[in-house]
């Protein structure tokens, strides 16, 4: 069995983990989390005591942003994970919060810690909102000023049709087509 050393060091040290603190509120579903450096204060010591560390690297997928991280040992054993996490805005505002999501949700995930009380799915199970049909009609439009497949862009984004397409991307998918339309017009 690979990364027995790993394996063995990251269970001595989840025994010598403190208790992680809800220390922040979401201002929007006003519930408490722990934040990163409350994962990590509870933690660091116990990783780093036993030859443990975690690295987290933004990195690329498919143009899509990504988080890699990665748990090592001194052994040279390591465990992977990369989570996408598409930001709510293509800019560095929008970039900065996925990677902060992503970094807490995947050290909680590689550590198998408790970041933020069960909610039996109700946050998660909320519907997402997307756009209107005038929103759709109008990214089709766009879509087509391009010479894009509207196949494409339902690919990128896991949809059947544009009504699907999340609220949140909305503005993200029309800036993107305006300035291939842009693009287009000055060659």
């Amino acid at each position: 069995m690979e990364n027995v050393e790993l394996y063995k060091a990251l269970a001595k040290a989840r025994m010598e983990f403190t208790k992680v603190k809800f220390d922040s509120v979401n201002p929007h579903f006003k519930n408490k989390f722990a934040s990163l450096a409350s994962m990590h204060d509870a933690t660091i010591e116990a990783l780093s005591a036993n030859g443990l560390m975690i690295l987290q690297l933004p990195t690329d997928n498919d143009g899509r942003f990504a988080l890699k991280t990665v748990l090592a040992h001194v052994s040279g054993a390591s465990i992977e994970t990369t989570l996408l996490m598409p930001p709510t805005k293509n800019d560095a505002q929008g970039i900065g919060s996925a990677m902060t999501y992503a970094r807490r949700y995947s050290y909680a995930a590689m550590l198998n810690i408790v970041g933020e009380p069960d909610d039996d799915a109700e946050i998660a199970s909320q519907p997402i909102e997307t756009i209107t049909k005038a929103e759709a009609s109008h990214l089709s439009k766009l879509i087509d000023s391009t010479e894009t497949e509207t196949a494409q862009v339902l690919g990128f984004y896991k949809i059947k049709s544009l009504e699907e397409l999340p609220k949140l991307q909305y503005k993200r998918v029309v800036k993107r087509m305006e300035d291939k339309a842009n693009e287009s017009a000055n060659s």
